[in-house]
């Protein structure tokens, strides 16, 4: 899918005015969630750096070599390593005792809390945080970080 082809699909969600999800479902698990909820709650007061490795070679992924896919579109998040102000005297990272998305394989990938957030999304009339727009807007900066990349570090702009 290219640039012009998220915009199509965009403007048809919208002129269909129907609720969306995009299958990012790792935003569902609980490695992503915790942290999140974590940081909602200000339980480390003001985030000063958070790092969420993006990588699933082929090798790991067991997914099909793609010739024009890079590694940020061949992705999957694999640390669970934070740092806020509330850590106290911390010497090192902290992290949280959770399942980590280190590969290809579906077994731990929440779709249960996927689909259960979109039903209750249609049921509420309430837009997912990860829908469709929010998919184009994912994919243009993966495609913006990959233009960047190959231009040796350019700013590319989005939109």
């Amino acid at each position: 899918m290219n640039s012009a082809e998220l915009a199509d699909l965009d403007a048809a969600v919208r002129k269909a005015g129907v609720k969306t999800v995009c299958e990012f479902v790792l935003r569902y698990n609980p490695m992503v969630e915790t942290p999140h909820q974590l940081i909602q709650d200000n339980m480390f007061g003001e985030s000063l750096y958070v790092q969420a490795d993006y990588w699933h070679n082929p090798v790991h992924s067991g997914y099909p070599v793609l010739p024009d896919a890079s590694a940020m579109m061949l992705g999957g998040m694999r640390d669970n390593r934070f740092y806020g102000r509330k850590l106290v005297d911390a010497t090192d990272w902290a992290t949280f005792p959770t399942i980590t998305l280190n590969s290809g394989s579906v077994t731990h990938h929440p779709f249960d809390g996927e689909i259960d957030h979109f039903v209750n999304c249609i049921r509420t009339g309430v837009e997912s945080h990860g829908n469709v727009r929010d998919g184009v807007n994912t994919h243009e900066a993966v495609f913006a970080i990959d233009e960047s990349s190959q231009r040796g570090g350019d700013k590319i702009g989005i939109g």
